[in-house]
Formats: structure tokens, C-alpha cells, sequence
């Protein structure tokens, strides 16, 4: 097997395009502890579960791996899912990702076979659930924050609704969207933390799902809009655009428009504007199943179209497949890709 150089470096000798050196390649990333990334996989396993029925014995054997370090690693510090390059904290969002992947086990149950423990994954998703709730809050800001014990805003603590861990519409998670909208908004997007030095597009779309799933649908909609219209033209973190001369489109420098920032338009709307267009339209059931009923304008006279619930699912979870098989190195390509073709 070829080994993979995964270490960060600058290729001299390429100009890139439209002159953008440098040109990087690697992510010394590869390095961390991660914790999030359990619960990514196990959520997306989990919205391709029809797929996975029966479940084959490596992507049982994989999913336990992953079950099994979550259950170990959640006390631990972590990097965060932005790959922070200081010193390990307890990262609020990597700790709700290992509640996602012990909540999720406990959904599959027997699926995962005989060596399946649920009542052991329930006790600590239970566990991590109390000490989130309990040191991820700040009195002082009124909202759950970046790190434990810390008075310091992250728009990653967004996921929390957008993973069942806890409704949007309470007033904890209302709080904090409130919050990180007032302070984190950025030239019409939300920036990771204070003192980003950009917004980050994903970010963004967390808190249009947010807001819908708050029962804020107008907002929610309109913001959508507005982030669709300059999605194209805004470039993710710290990336710079620029319009070169006598070319209509916006070439990013430094870093490409990857998956991280396109996939969440289509996450956003399908999981959230999508889910409640089945629900107006009384469309499809709790199981996925049938078919979309087509684009265009529903019956009400609304843009869009009435969506299935299995459209949504399959919609998530392909971008899911998306973003993770670009990303994180090439042995977490290969994994990915095992577990989601």
C-alpha cells in the first residue's frame, strides 16, 4: 500500500490558478484527536440505515470501533472540528458528537449484533448529556459556549438541535442562537468565533436550520435566500476572492469553495424548509419512503416543492458522503468511503 504524505507543504514549482500561490497540499490535522468524528459517521450510518439492513459484518465491526472510542474519548480534550492548532480543550461540539454516536448505537441496538451493549451506551450518552449541560453553559452569557468552563462563543454548538440533543425551541438553545447571531454575524455571515477573521459559510446555514427548526420559518427562509444568492461569491474561512479581468465568476485564492461550504445548501433546505413542506403537505410518513412529487410551485402557491422524507434523508445523507470522502486524509477517505458507497 502507498503511504500518503499528510503532512503540510507548499508546492514550489505550481503557480496555481490565476497565479494563487501558494499552493498547499496536505493537512498536518491528520495528527489530532478529533472526537467529533464518531458521531458524523454514526449519524450518517444511521440515515442510511435502510441501506444498511442487513447490516453487513465490516460496517458492523467499523461502526463499534467507533461506538467504542466515543465511549472512551468523550472525557478527553479534543482538537475540535476546527482543527484547532493550540492546546486540547473540552470542545462543547465534539462532545455533543459523542452523545450522537452513543444516541445513535442505542437506536441500531441488536443491528450492531451480539456484542451490542446498549444499556452500557445509554448510561454514558446519558453521562456526556449531564456534563454538557452542566459545564457547556455560561450563566454569564446566557449560552452554551465553546469550551467547558469557558465564556467564550462558537458557532459549532448550532449542531445541538441539528442533531436531536436538544430542541431549538428551548429556551437554553434559543438563548444561544440569539447570541451567536448578535455577535458572531459577519458581513452576512456567521464567523466561528469572535476575532474570525471571515465568516464561515457553514456556519451560516447551521443557523437557518436552527431558526426553522425554532419555528422561525420566515427568518429562516429569508436568510436561506440571501446566503443561496452571495453563496457563490462568498468565499469559505479565510479564503480571499477576487474577480479576474473579463471573467464572469469569482476564482477563490488560497482555498477552493470545498464541500464543507456547499454542502449545507442542501442540508439546510432539505432537512429543515424541505421537512416542513412535508409536514404542511401531510407528505410521505415517519419512515422514508415513497417518492418527491415534483418541483416548482406547491399547492398553497409557496416556491419549492413538496419534498419526501426519503428525499431528505437521501439528500443528507449523500452530501454526508460527499464531505467526508474530501476530506480528513486518505485514510479517512478510504473509511468513508467503505462504510458510505
Amino acid at each position: 500500500m502507498t503511504r500518503c504524505d499528510l503532512t503540510k507543504h507548499h508546492l514550489e514549482h505550481l503557480a496555481g490558478y490565476a497565479g494563487s500561490r501558494p499552493v498547499l497540499v496536505g493537512n498536518d490535522a491528520w495528527r489530532q484527536r478529533q472526537s467529533d468524528v464518531s458521531g458524523e459517521a454514526l449519524a450518517a450510518a444511521w440515515l442510511m440505515r435502510e441501506h444498511l439492513d442487513p447490516m453487513p459484518p465490516d460496517v458492523r465491526e467499523l461502526l463499534r470501533a467507533l461506538i467504542e472510542r466515543a465511549e472512551q474519548d468523550w472525557h478527553l480534550p479534543d482538537a475540535g472540528m476546527w482543527e484547532a492548532r493550540d492546546a486540547p480543550r473540552h470542545y462543547v461540539s465534539s462532545k455533543v458528537q459523542c452523545w450522537t454516536a452513543l444516541d445513535r448505537a442505542v437506536r441500531f441496538g441488536p443491528d450492531l449484533g451480539s456484542k451490542a451493549d446498549v444499556a452500557r451506551w445509554a448510561a454514558v450518552r446519558d453521562e456526556v448529556r449531564r456534563a454538557v449541560l452542566r459545564r457547556g453553559w455560561s450563566d454569564r452569557l446566557a449560552a452554551f459556549t465553546a469550551a467547558f468552563d469557558t465564556d467564550e462563543l462558537d458557532a459549532s454548538v448550532l449542531v445541538m438541535p441539528l442533531v436531536g440533543f436538544l430542541s431549538a425551541s428551548d429556551p437554553r438553545m434559543r438563548s444561544t442562537i440569539r447570541m451567536i447571531e448578535e455577535r458572531l454575524s459577519h458581513n452576512g455571515l456567521l464567523r466561528r468565533w469572535e476575532g474570525d477573521p471571515a465568516g464561515f459559510v457553514i456556519c451560516s446555514f447551521w443557523l437557518v436550520s436552527c431558526l426553522a427548526l425554532a419555528g422561525e420559518r420566515d427568518r429562516a427562509g429569508q436568510l436561506f435566500e440571501r446566503l443561496a444568492d452571495g453563496s457563490m461569491t462568498w468565499a469559505s474561512s479565510r479564503s480571499r476572492s477576487t474577480r479576474p479581468a473579463g471573467k464572469p465568476w469569482v476564482t477563490f485564492l488560497r482555498r477552493s469553495r470545498t464541500s464543507v461550504s456547499s454542502t449545507p445548501r442542501v442540508t439546510s433546505p432539505t432537512w429543515t424548509l424541505g421537512v416542513m413542506t412535508c409536514r404542511r403537505h401531510r407528505i410521505g410518513s415517519s419512515r422514508p419512503s415513497g417518492r418527491a412529487v415534483g418541483r416548482g410551485t406547491t399547492s398553497d402557491g409557496e416556491r419549492g416543492g413538496a419534498v419526501s422524507p426519503r428525499d431528505v434523508l437521501g439528500l443528507t445523507a449523500f452530501t454526508c458522503r460527499s464531505v467526508w470522502s474530501e476530506s480528513g486524509g486518505c485514510r479517512r477517505i478510504s473509511r468513508w468511503r467503505w462504510l458510505l458507497r
